[in-house]
């Protein structure tokens, strides 16, 4: 059904937004859901010419549809006063007090208490699924949300109780899935083999780097970024390094700014703007890995291919949707591979340790991980357990790299080793703890006593009971952690009795 267009006078005007700090295009990060506390024919008069506020959409209880507000422009209906807000604040604070310039928001008829109808599960879900198709919006609850989960104001605690979240989420799903809709997360286990990261810099015209594809394979895994991720971009902005300017940068992804100084050796002007140039390809990478962790990117809710390109590669540009288009056909058919050849360690949890403990103390520094004061006694009450500190520390590395990954800082506060659910109470819906010794033990218990006593005694065993956040591919988690592992155990020695030394810090 076609929605009927019925301007409305409020909202910000996309030509407007650069003058308060917003990117043009305008960051399209979530989708805001409301309730009228009203009727249609009171409701569209006040959202269009009497009230001081807007949607982009709306639709009444009979099902009639009507756009108010370009998507381009920013609409008046969530903006939420500092008395009011939400700590930690679910859209991040850069959009403190200003929670309309990211969002698309659609209002529905109902008057305070009413359930909602059919045909406003069918418009809520046709909008959300087509905005998240249309602007890289993460299809999940971090991004699709109610107005209530932005503010305590009592007046704005909407959508009501009445509102089916399972139903209109499943709805949304069900039309992404019908258009063949996917996406990958930045983080994450490889989702392509090293032997086919390896052929893949190895193709003709060979990538500079070909010769050095482990290591490279092996930052990205120490970074928590899929190395299949990495390669797809390194793939669309240069073909591996083959074309274009990064020939002369040695830039993975022609980045115009090095996040550290010290990686580059200067700036290349050219027509398209200049860009950093790298003193080595590894440099490069680990810078790309960085910002695409950092607040610019992650910090602001993007922590997926297609909600990463839009401002990576910004329409004024490039052919953004081109863009989204092959790097995610470049993931599929990458991923497409045979099952991983022999070969896989799959290493036990009740083992001694595959490395030191000044090894696992350097590691948690390198992250800068909040748990790195107490790794010591962390590294003991792992020995202490009989379970090898190497295999707990990949596990805390691969969830929330080491306690700094988090997308809602404050779950730092829960002290969850491996963001077991637990008693729930946490930050996030997980356990918490007091200690990390707690989290540690309460990790410990669970792979020990109940995986253990089930003979589930390994990684690759243990994995597809686990299923940690993030995780799809039990065989491929479970490699990706003795990958981790392999590579502290094969790290030249520089802390005491044979640790690693870290000369180029990972964490950002």
């Amino acid at each position: 059904m076609a929605d009927r267009w019925v301007p409305s006078q409020f909202f910000f005007n996309q030509n407007d937004l650069a003058t308060v700090g917003v990117e043009r295009p305008r960051d399209i990060l979530f989708v805001i859901l409301h309730h009228s506390s009203g009727v249609e024919a009171s409701d569209i008069p006040w959202l269009t010419t009497q009230g001081q506020v807007s949607a982009h959409k709306y639709v009444s209880r009979s099902g009639n549809r009507y756009q108010l507000v370009q998507d381009v422009d920013a609409a008046w209906g969530c903006a939420v006063e500092p008395q009011f807000e939400i700590v930690p604040r679910p859209l991040g604070d850069r959009w403190a007090a200003n929670e309309n310039w990211p969002a698309l928001q659609f209002e529905m008829e109902n008057r305070g208490s009413d359930p909602f109808t059919a045909a406003q599960y069918e418009a809520a879900a046709d909008w959300t699924a087509a905005w998240i198709q249309a602007y890289g919006i993460p299809a999940d609850r971090q991004h699709i949300l109610g107005h209530r989960e932005l503010t305590r104001h009592p007046q704005h605690q909407d959508p009501n109780d009445q509102w089916d979240w399972a139903q209109f989420m499943a709805g949304v799903r069900h039309r992404l899935d019908a258009a063949g809709y996917s996406d990958y997360p930045i983080e994450g286990p490889p989702t392509l083999r090293r032997d086919r990261f390896q052929a893949v810099l190895a193709a003709d015209p060979p990538s500079p780097i070909a010769g050095e594809a482990d290591a490279y394979f092996d930052l990205c895994v120490q970074y928590g970024i899929n190395p299949a991720v990495a390669l797809a971009f390194f793939s669309k902005e240069s073909d591996r390094g083959t074309t274009g300017v990064a020939v002369q940068t040695r830039s993975w992804g022609n980045q115009r700014r090095a996040r550290q100084a010290a990686r580059s050796t200067g700036t290349l002007q050219t027509q398209w703007g200049p860009f950093a140039i790298y003193r080595n390809w590894r440099d490069s990478l680990a810078d790309w890995c960085e910002t695409l962790l950092s607040e610019v990117y992650k910090g602001e809710g993007r922590t997926t291919v297609r909600s990463v390109i839009p401002k990576y590669a910004p329409a004024f540009e490039n052919n953004t949707t081109l863009y989204i288009h092959q790097t995610l056909e470049r993931l599929s058919r990458w991923q497409d591979a045979p099952p991983p050849a022999p070969g896989f360690i799959d290493y036990p949890i009740l083992a001694p340790p595959a490395i030191s403990q000044a090894q696992f103390v350097a590691i948690l520094q390198q992250y800068g991980s909040p748990a790195g004061a107490d790794a010591p006694a962390l590294y003991d009450l792992a020995v202490a357990n009989k379970v090898d500190p190497a295999v707990a520390l990949a596990f805390f590395v691969m969830t929330s790299r080491a306690g700094t990954g988090y997308q809602n800082p404050a779950k730092v506060a829960n002290h969850n080793w491996g963001e077991i659910a637990g008693n729930g109470a946490g930050i996030g819906g997980v356990a918490t703890y007091s200690t990390w010794a707690q989290g540690l033990t309460a990790w410990i218990r669970l792979l020990v006593d109940d995986y253990g006593s089930q003979g589930l005694n390994t990684l690759s065993t243990v994995l597809g009971r686990y299923q940690p956040a993030g995780m799809s591919d039990p065989a491929s988690y479970a490699r990706a952690l003795g990958d981790l592992i392999q590579i502290w155990q094969n790290a030249p020695a520089g802390v005491g009795g044979g640790g690693i030394q870290y000369t180029n810090p990972l964490h950002c």
